[in-house]
């Protein structure tokens, strides 16, 4: 997979993030224990605490570990009706990217506007007013709360309801996810949100995830044996072995030890960091130069 070729991709069925639960005390705090979801993704919406369905969800995780791909894989359980996951059976599944929204923008105004723009008759008050009186059916993913201004208390406005559905005051009853990196979390300890919130995490790529993923990326190159070279190089290696937990610099890793970027003189992140912007603007150039020619010929 070539992240910089936008016609390259790979299936969900290929992914390899494992989430955890985080385990409460009996007041609601946060314990340092977890337990492992086995579905994974999967699980996230169908596991209860104590019993029952919690009505906030909050997933955390430090950038590239996969969150906004934990999203869209769960909507495309939805869409597509997948058989044995969670996401099934739910009636009603509104995603919305906190990227695309502004500070000023209501949760009827996204949701009309990243997903029903072509419903004309529907407005988001009457779509707001919907899910108010039909909270138990619907469902609604919020992605990336770290890229909304909006939760900022010195940019907070009264014209949005966003923050109030994030902190329980409003719809709820609705089961509510949010993903957003760790720096966020103390938002989510405010008040009763605690309790109200299972708070999950995603590890990103265990030992044995990340091995599997580079087997399998070296088995589509003509050397296969490089991706045991590259385990054996990383074993020596424990900084930058850290990095393949995340998988967006698993695959850059993997890119580099092809190309024979990585074999000596990078033994901390920081040289690593230098050798995939080389990288990655040395392969932004080729791109360039063969749009370039393409253009010529034509």
């Amino acid at each position: 997979m070539t992240p910089w070729n936008q016609s390259d991709y790979t299936e969900f069925e290929d992914m390899h993030t494992v989430v955890t639960m985080v385990k409460k005390d009996n007041c609601g705090k946060d314990t340092k224990m977890k337990e492992t979801l086995k579905g994974s993704v999967a699980e996230i919406f169908s596991t209860k605490v104590n019993g029952e369905l919690p009505v906030r969800i909050l997933i955390s995780a430090p950038a590239g570990r996969g969150k906004t791909t934990a999203v869209a894989k769960m909507a495309y359980d939805w869409v597509h009706r997948e058989r044995g996951s969670a996401l099934e059976h739910l009636p009603l599944l509104f995603v919305v990217k906190f990227r695309e929204t502004g500070q000023l923008t209501t949760i009827g105004e996204a949701i009309k506007s990243q997903l029903l723009s072509d419903v004309d008759d529907l407005t988001p008050e009457g779509l707001e007013r919907f899910i108010k009186e039909n909270q138990g059916i619907c469902h609604i993913i919020l992605d990336g709360l770290d890229e909304y201004a909006g939760i900022s208390s010195s940019q907070r406005s009264s014209l949005s309801n966003i923050v109030d559905v994030i902190s329980w005051k409003e719809f709820p009853e609705c089961r509510v996810l949010v993903t957003t990196r760790p720096h966020l979390e103390n938002f989510f300890n405010q008040g009763d949100l605690p309790r109200v919130y299972t708070k999950m995490w995603i590890e990103g790529f265990s030992r044995e995830s990340s091995c599997d993923y580079i087997n399998k990326f070296f088995a589509l190159t003509s050397d296969p044996g490089n991706g045991q070279s590259l385990k054996e190089y990383l074993d020596g290696e424990p900084l930058i072995n850290e990095l393949v937990k995340t998988p967006l610099f698993c695959l850059m890793i993997c890119h580099l030890w092809r190309e024979g970027l990585l074999d000596s003189g990078a033994s901390t992140q920081t040289e690593l960091l230098d050798r995939v912007n080389v990288f990655l603007c040395t392969m932004q150039t080729h791109d360039q130069s063969r749009k370039w020619r393409s253009h010529q010929k034509s």
